[in-house]
């Protein structure tokens, strides 16, 4: 029998690569919990225009 990967989803390794980079730069932020990136989200909205940095 063929052993199955138990991961949810088959990804590419640019897909874990760009993973990564987002993991990394979340724990730069200090950013935890969905709440603060919620946070992060509205402290960069200004009325219907959001701010991409």
């Amino acid at each position: 029998m063929e052993k199955k990967d138990m991961s949810r989803k088959n990804r590419s390794p640019e897909e874990n690569a760009r993973r990564a980079k987002i993991r990394e730069l979340l724990q730069m932020a200090n950013i935890d919990s969905m709440d603060d990136i919620q946070n992060l989200f509205k402290e960069r909205r200004i009325g219907h225009i959001w701010l991409i940095i």
